[in-house]
């Protein structure tokens, strides 16, 4: 969870995996004991809140890596044919 959360933030997107990390990791633990923890009051519920938002989070931050790796990725490909094409007619 927190390696793709940094790995967005390394390529320039900050606001995005502190969103998705508030919500996975806060919001979901919130949400868990006022559906699932109401029906079975156990420790072992409670508990298991933890690493079901770990992995719920760490899937949402694999989808916003996996997007904003492509969208850059597609743009130094857009910048490399432009700096050709440049290199090209200077010639």
């Amino acid at each position: 969870m927190d390696v793709t959360c940094g790995s967005i933030r390394g390529m320039g997107y900050s606001m995005t995996p502190t969103i998705v990390s508030l919500t996975g990791a806060c919001g979901l633990r919130i949400l868990w004991i006022y559906t699932v923890f109401r029906m079975n009051r156990t420790l072992f519920t409670l508990y298991l809140s933890y690493p079901i938002s770990w992995i719920v989070t760490f899937v949402f931050h694999l989808i916003c890596f996996t997007i904003f790796y492509k969208r850059l990725k597609s743009g130094s490909t857009k910048r490399m044919k432009l700096s050709k094409a440049t290199a090209a007619h200077s010639h």
